[in-house]
């Protein structure tokens, strides 16, 4: 498994671990207005890299709205691409991007 830092400022860390199957890009921090357009371009970066790839969301202490809008668009319609979101993730998801009911979303590699 290989690690790339794809991005850090001040208040976040955007980390693509390399492996066999799908890239798993790891958010550690916070997401908010402050760095979402960053966050969009390395996520875009990340889909050069792996088109597959799955986004690790247990380690983001916080998001917003623009963080969340960021995140549904990176992943398009297949929101079980988000594993093992943080409470804070978890909650706006819900409200913002419902999972169909019985759905279950696998745990971060």
């Amino acid at each position: 498994m290989v690690d790339q830092l794809l991005y850090a400022d001040p208040q976040l860390r955007i980390v693509c671990q390399t492996s066999v199957g799908p890239s798993t890009v790891r958010l550690i921090g916070e997401i908010d207005a402050r760095n979402t357009a960053e966050v969009t371009r390395t996520l875009a970066h990340a889909a050069r890299i792996d088109d597959s790839y799955v986004i690790d969301g247990s380690a983001l202490t916080f998001i917003d709205v623009a963080g969340t809008r960021a995140l549904i668009t990176a992943v398009g319609a297949d929101r079980r691409r988000l594993r093992a979101p943080s409470r804070p993730l978890r909650h706006i998801l819900d409200i913002a991007y419902p999972l169909p009911t019985g759905t279950v979303t696998p745990p971060a590699a």
